[in-house]
């Protein structure tokens, strides 16, 4: 089994041969365009912040913040957007940069990051960032292929507020970037931009309804997972079916049925090292069920029962 993930050699060798670089990207401004050929579970950019602080302490921790920076990390910060100017939503610049820029690192945290603020929004992204604690490094994985030339798009919203959610809600909630987003899919014109929608709604639908399936109807759960996988792979978004496949993994571990919870932790673990790196958190708290699914905290407590649900 092939899976993603970058050693720290790796890791080191992006600040060697950068695989990117910063270009005119038209009505966005600047973006991000690859300079090599990438494949899914490749590591594109791993940095430490310029800067972070907890969050909750106003303008005021902010500035103390960058007035701490060195010179170099201070110009660096200078020159990243600020989408705020022409609003006036904030009398200092450096506040705009702000909240154009920050990145929550964690529930408590927030940070600048120089190459990562470089990185268009999609709705449809052919990357995905996190941030990884234990290293101290904001990361970003890519999704898909993504060709020599292309240019390299990640989503500023997470799960179900970008797969889930309608496109008049994206732009809601995009709004603090001061942007309308025209990605491929808020672009489409009627009545594709209207299916796309319906197709996001349901996986919402589905994503609620998983969890109110008694035991008895088990088998209709995983064909709830199964059709809310082919909703995403429809609207071309190719993240996150980690949402999905986790709970198929452990129903069928509480049913014993460990073929099929071996097969749902299989893909379970291969999504989150792919979109997340072999040493991430996220990863590490499914691999127990990834390496015996009878380790799940509910396994074998339910009426035994074989599945034929797959992908």
């Amino acid at each position: 089994m092939e899976l993603g993930g970058a050693s720290a050699a790796a890791e080191k060798e992006l600040t060697k041969i950068p695989g990117f670089r910063i270009a005119d990207a038209g009505a966005k401004g600047l973006g991000v365009f690859a300079l090599r050929q990438f494949h899914r579970g490749d590591l594109i950019v791993s940095e430490p912040p310029l800067f972070s602080l907890r969050d909750g302490g106003g303008n005021f921790a902010v500035l103390s913040a960058i007035r701490g920076l060195s010179p170099e990390k201070l110009q660096q910060y200078e020159s990243l957007v600020n989408a705020h100017a022409e609003s006036g939503r904030f009398e200092d610049p450096l506040m705009g940069i702000f909240w154009t820029n920050s990145f929550q690192m964690d529930q408590d945290h927030s940070g600048i990051f120089a190459q990562a603020s470089r990185f268009n929004h999609s709705c449809s992204p052919n990357a995905r960032y996190s941030w990884n604690p234990a290293i101290d490094r904001f990361r970003i994985y890519a999704l898909r292929d993504i060709a020599c030339g292309d240019e390299i798009l990640v989503s500023y919203l997470s799960s179900r507020n970008v797969y889930g959610s309608t496109r008049a809600a994206r732009q809601a909630r995009l709004a603090r970037y001061a942007f309308t987003c025209a990605c491929v899919v808020c672009g489409l014109p009627e009545p594709a931009a209207a299916a796309s929608d319906r197709r996001r709604m349901k996986i919402t639908e589905l994503w609620e309804s998983v969890p109110q399936f008694p035991p008895n109807q088990t088998r209709n759960r995983l064909l709830a997972v199964k059709r809310a996988i082919h909703l995403l792979e429809e609207e071309g978004y190719v993240a996150d079916y980690d949402d999905f496949t986790n709970d198929a993994a452990a129903i069928c571990g509480f049913h014993s049925d460990w073929a099929s919870a071996k097969y749902w932790a299989v893909k379970t673990y291969e999504t989150r090292v792919a979109e997340f790196g072999e040493d991430s958190y996220r990863a590490e708290e499914v691999k127990a069920m990834f390496l015996d699914p009878k380790s799940g905290p509910m396994a074998g407590l339910g009426p035994r029962q074989k599945f034929d649900v797959c992908l």
